[in-house]
C-alpha cells in the first residue's frame, strides 16, 4: 500500500478480530499480519473481559448468520456499530474459550490440509 494511501487507512495490528460492514456484511477474519485496511471493516481491539480472538472471531461469525435469517431475504443491508451493540453475546470464561479457540485452530488447520491434498498447486 502506498503511503498516500495509508493516511486514508486504517492500521489493524497482527491477531485482531475484523468485519465487514459493507458489501459482504459479516464476514469476520482474523488479521495475520499487520496491516492497513478499508474503514469499512469494524476492528475489535478491545474487550470489557479478557476474550480470545479464535473464539471471539467464531462467536461474531455465528451472531451474524443468526440476524441473517432474521433479515428480510436472508441479507443483511446494512449494519452500524450501534447496532452491533445490541448483540446479546454470552462468553464463557477464559479458559473455556481458549479451549474452543484451539479447537477451532485445529478445525482451520485441518480444512486447509484437505484442500492442499485435494488439488496440485504449481
Amino acid at each position: 500500500m502506498s503511503k498516500l494511501a495509508q493516511s486514508k487507512s486504517v492500521f489493524v495490528p497482527k491477531g485482531k478480530v475484523v468485519v465487514t460492514l459493507q458489501g459482504s456484511i459479516g464476514s469476520v477474519a482474523i488479521t495475520q499480519y499487520d496491516s492497513f485496511v478499508d474503514r469499512t471493516l469494524l476492528i475489535f481491539e478491545d474487550y470489557e473481559k479478557e476474550t480470545d480472538e479464535r473464539f471471539w472471531a467464531y462467536t461474531i461469525q455465528k451472531k451474524f448468520e443468526i440476524e441473517k435469517l432474521k433479515a428480510p431475504g436472508g441479507t443483511i443491508k446494512t449494519i452500524t456499530k450501534e447496532a452491533l451493540s445490541s448483540f446479546d453475546v454470552h462468553l464463557p470464561k477464559f479458559e473455556e474459550q481458549q479451549k474452543f479457540g484451539s479447537f477451532f485452530k485445529q478445525l482451520d488447520l485441518l480444512w486447509v490440509f484437505n484442500i492442499k491434498k485435494t488439488f496440485i498447486f504449481f
